[in-house]
């Protein structure tokens, strides 16, 4: 159940910063850019803020993995 909660974080995450690189696209080119027929914002606030957004996402899936890394290299086998 914890795997499928981080993947979908993954998720989350990759979909943040793929906004966040699309707004800012948006606004260097002028024109909405679109992302799966929903236009992305065009202003610096939802840039950062979806690229904060991702950041935290991609944050907490790495640290649990570096968790899950340090309690299986302490485990006896």
């Amino acid at each position: 159940m914890k795997d499928l909660f981080f993947l979908l974080l993954q998720i989350v995450g990759g979909v943040c910063l793929l906004g966040s690189v699309l707004s800012v696209i948006g606004i260097i080119w002028g024109k909405p850019m679109y992302l799966k027929g929903a236009e992305v914002p065009d202003d610096w606030r939802a840039a950062v803020s979806f690229l904060i957004a991702g950041a935290v996402c991609f944050g907490i899936v790495y640290l649990a993995d570096r968790k899950k890394k340090a309690a299986n290299q302490n485990s006896p086998d």
